[in-house]
């Protein structure tokens, strides 16, 4: 009988710690993975419509590295990083801003916009550039 009461006592705390344990996790010190689960692209010519899965799969996963003002994407060259421009909060979230040039031979520089749900680790992020806007929609977990 002890040995149950233990082992509900201590899921109780672990559900009613989770959040906070999660909230000092997304203060923007730690590392973060983030995992884009949805897509959407969207363009004055053609409006807004989901990307298909293969097709993000490229982008799909985007480390944080906030002691080195840094993002990228995770299986790419750690050479090719975006710089992180600001880091505050706002009711509950934390909101990481920047910019990247793209490539030099092109014109696809662009902003973003992370929004991240320190609560519970949900996230948006909004890439804007020219004549197109990506919308992603998923998660991130403290990467050690």
């Amino acid at each position: 009988m002890n040995i149950q009461f233990s082992g509900l006592l201590a899921a109780v705390i672990l559900v009613f710690a989770s959040p906070a344990i999660a909230k000092d996790a997304f203060d923007g010190r730690s590392p973060l993975l983030c995992t884009v689960a949805q897509l959407h692209e969207c363009s004055a010519h053609a409006g807004c419509g989901l990307v298909p899965v293969e097709a993000a799969d490229d982008i799909r996963h985007l480390n944080f590295d906030f002691k080195a003002k840094t993002v990228r994407l995770d299986h790419w060259d750690a050479g090719l990083t975006s710089s992180i421009d600001q880091v505050g909060t706002v009711d509950d979230n934390l909101v990481v801003q920047g910019k990247d040039a793209g490539d030099a031979a092109e014109t696809d520089g662009a902003g973003w916009t992370l929004s991240l749900n320190k609560t519970y680790g949900t996230m948006v992020m909004t890439v804007s550039g020219r004549d197109v806007a990506f919308v992603g929609m998923g998660s991130c977990i403290v990467a050690d």
